[in-house]
């Protein structure tokens, strides 16, 4: 069987096919269940991924597209300070998923301990957000809590606008 980006040809070297194929199909499948851990990893994981794979197809050929970054880190500081702000929390869920402990100065996050489930008493299928559903929570450095479907729908819709106007 073969990969959905194999068939147009492009592999998954092209960002916006790696988008449509793994970083939207993760995210969807992260809102059909938004209290599994499991799926809110694999979809901020492949959101932050993309910022590697937008800057490596970017900064050779359109360098001022990629903010001039050096490097993806950079680039990804840049879509935190100038486009997405809550890229942050996305970044640094993926990375304590991956290191457990972020030692970044620009981390809002230390541990991947706060990144959580937390529990609610109506189906979150059948229920308005509003009502007290399951949800993946970030407690971040400060003691506020953040909603990570929050975070990840700026992101998407960040990551979204790059792929229709840049890539």
């Amino acid at each position: 069987m073969r990969e959905r980006g194999q068939d147009r040809g492009l592999g998954v070297t092209n960002p916006k096919v790696f988008f449509n194929d793994f970083v939207r199909r993760a995210y969807e499948e992260f809102l059909k269940e938004p209290a599994s851990e499991y799926r809110a990893k694999h979809a901020v994981g492949e959101a932050n991924i993309m910022a590697e794979r937008v800057w490596h197809w970017l900064h050779q050929r359109d360098p001022s597209k990629v903010f001039h970054s050096p490097n993806a880190g950079r680039y990804r500081q840049e879509l935190v300070a100038s486009v997405c702000p809550d890229f942050q929390l996305v970044w640094d869920v993926a990375d304590g998923h991956k290191h457990w402990t972020l030692t970044r100065p620009s981390r809002r996050i230390t541990q991947a301990s706060q990144t959580r489930a937390r529990e609610g008493a109506f189906d979150p299928l059948g229920f308005d957000p509003g009502f007290d559903t399951p949800r993946i929570v970030i407690t971040l450095d400060d003691g506020t809590e953040r909603l990570l479907a929050d975070a990840l729908a700026k992101v998407m819709a960040m990551w979204e606008d790059i792929a229709t106007s840049q890539l």
